[in-house]
């Protein structure tokens, strides 16, 4: 995203970061560090915020059932802010989309090349020193 800085000419490279991802990377980060009621507390104010009729409590049964409800709250959370991909490659989970799929690529199992970004032209150029990653020619 552009903004403009009161300066017709002058771009900066704007990044905007929601409350609610915070609280998302915080509750990831917690449920590492295996401070599960904290991690539990993060993903109920995010779900309070958008239920603040409803009293809401979560309760999960394991470890791993949080740890899917912090990734499923992400995953409706964000879902169209393009942080999918990152997501996927940090847990290094597969990729696997549903049944009605009709996308090119619908499964891809972790590790793959398609799980890595290619380095832009305009850096190869500048470094003659560099290879592309692996998938991209």
């Amino acid at each position: 995203m552009w903004r403009w800085c009161g300066k017709p000419n002058w771009p900066v490279n704007h990044q905007d970061l929601r409350l609610s991802e915070l609280y998302l990377n915080r509750a990831e980060a917690n449920w590492n560090l295996q401070k599960y009621s904290e991690a539990a507390e993060d993903i109920r104010i995010i779900s309070q915020r958008a239920h603040p009729e409803r009293t809401i409590t979560i309760t999960y049964s394991s470890n791993d059932d949080l740890y899917k409800q912090i990734a499923n709250e992400r995953n409706r959370e964000l879902c169209f802010e393009n942080h999918r991909l990152f997501d996927l490659v940090r847990r290094k989970e597969n990729l696997q989309r549903s049944a009605d799929c009709n996308a090119t690529t619908c499964s891809l199992t972790y590790p793959n090349t398609k799980f890595v970004l290619p380095i832009s032209i305009k850096e190869l150029e500048a470094n003659k020193a560099m290879i592309q990653n692996p998938g991209y020619n």
